[in-house]
């Protein structure tokens, strides 16, 4: 993650803004849960995911984090996005 942290650090100092308006959302999608644990144990505090029932299974393994869900939700499916 401190990669990651330094460049943006640095695009954020090339565009005129400040780093800290920089928000580093790792989009789950195809990716193992395994590797999303990895990334919340590096310190990736966001992640966010397109698939409920793949949102559903990936969001344990990093309950601390915050989730967003992107893309289209069906109304039958919003309850399991939000926890319920």
């Amino acid at each position: 993650m401190t990669e990651v942290r330094d460049r943006v650090v640095a695009a954020a100092r090339r565009s005129g803004r400040r780093a800290d308006d920089v928000r580093v959302i790792g989009i789950t999608k195809g990716v193992p849960g395994e590797v999303v644990a990895a990334a919340a144990r590096a310190g990736l505090g966001e992640f966010g995911e397109n698939y409920v029932q793949e949102l559903v299974t990936k969001r344990p393994l990093a309950p601390d984090a915050i989730w967003h869900f992107v893309g289209r939700l069906q109304r039958n499916k919003v309850h399991r996005v939000l926890g319920a």
